[in-house]
């Protein structure tokens, strides 16, 4: 019976959910297509777009609230109040756990966020990342902070930085899953000031950086040059606009090392610039690399 409750609750969407949260009785009356439809509507109605709205609405087969549409408004018009310059609904469909959660519940969780993080805008993290309403804010969220400032330093802006990027708290064991990644970073780009690199770009903490960005960062050193590296590094703004940038825009200097190799002399332009722009000073870009994925395929089954 445990087993078959699990995967229920997987089934559900519950997965994630607080334990206390979860593990609820079964709910006796039945659950058809025509009521799924109806609870969907109800959603739809309130702004939820339809992929979403058939995912809160599968909810109700396990959960009474979530097919009660008086209860699900109480909760949303709770969850307004509580952050008015959020749409409920939005944060809702994002994490539906919440509506699950007493608005004391929630109020306090908000107000331990606000004073833990006295220099943010917690109103606009909790917009951006709505669940972390439902982490603990005391253990998991102060442990966090402890370790990016014992790490970083006491000049860092660490709470400006988990405003821009409130998902690198839902980390729930700092010095193993993110720490490592800053120590990663130095060592990657040894010149250039990491602090200022991931106030500007946060997010990199939420990447592969001993993988992905690894190898991002080896890709761009052996299409430019050691001193364009260095010029980077010596902008950590710049620096953290060129990583975030895909593999497919990278292959513009791939591209122009091969074509056009003056052109490498702007390669922060050829990386930053407009697709459509550059796809209009370079016609037979996009050419070039259907070419390129077609080697590689014939590569791989070469190799095989």
């Amino acid at each position: 019976m445990r087993t078959q409750f699990r995967t229920s609750t997987q089934k559900a969407g519950l997965a994630h959910w607080p334990p206390n949260v979860r593990r609820l009785p079964r709910v006796e009356e039945s659950w058809d297509e025509a009521r799924a439809k109806d609870v969907a509507a109800f959603w739809m109605h309130r702004g939820v777009d339809a992929n979403q709205a058939k995912r809160l609405a599968g909810l109700g087969r396990n959960v009474a609230l979530f097919r009660d549409r008086e209860r699900l408004l109480k909760r949303l018009e709770a969850l307004q109040e509580l952050l008015p310059d959020s749409r409920a609904e939005r944060l809702a469909a994002r994490a539906p756990v919440l509506l699950k959660l007493w608005g004391g519940h929630l109020a306090t969780k908000y107000k331990q966020l606000g004073d833990l993080l006295p220099e943010a805008d917690v109103a606009k993290m909790v917009d951006k990342q709505p669940s972390l309403l439902c982490m603990d804010v005391r253990r998991s969220i102060s442990k966090t902070l402890e370790d990016l400032e014992q790490v970083m330093g006491p000049d860092a802006c660490v709470q400006k930085m988990v405003e821009r990027q409130p998902g690198i708290l839902m980390y729930t064991n700092a010095s193993r899953q993110i720490v490592p990644k800053i120590y990663t970073l130095r060592k990657l780009l040894p010149k250039c000031n990491v602090n200022v690199l991931l106030e500007k770009n946060p997010s990199l903490l939420t990447m592969n950086v001993e993988v992905g960005l690894a190898k991002k960062v080896h890709r761009l050193r052996r299409l430019t040059s050691e001193k364009q590296m260095q010029d980077w590094c010596r902008r950590p703004a710049t620096l953290a606009r060129i990583l975030n940038c895909s593999h497919a825009v990278i292959d513009r200097l791939e591209y122009c090392k091969e074509d056009c190799p003056g052109q490498l002399a702007s390669a922060s332009a050829l990386l930053i610039m407009p697709k459509t722009l550059f796809d209009e000073k370079f016609p037979r870009f996009q050419e070039w690399r259907e070419k390129k994925a077609e080697k590689a395929v014939v590569h791989g089954i070469g190799k095989k």
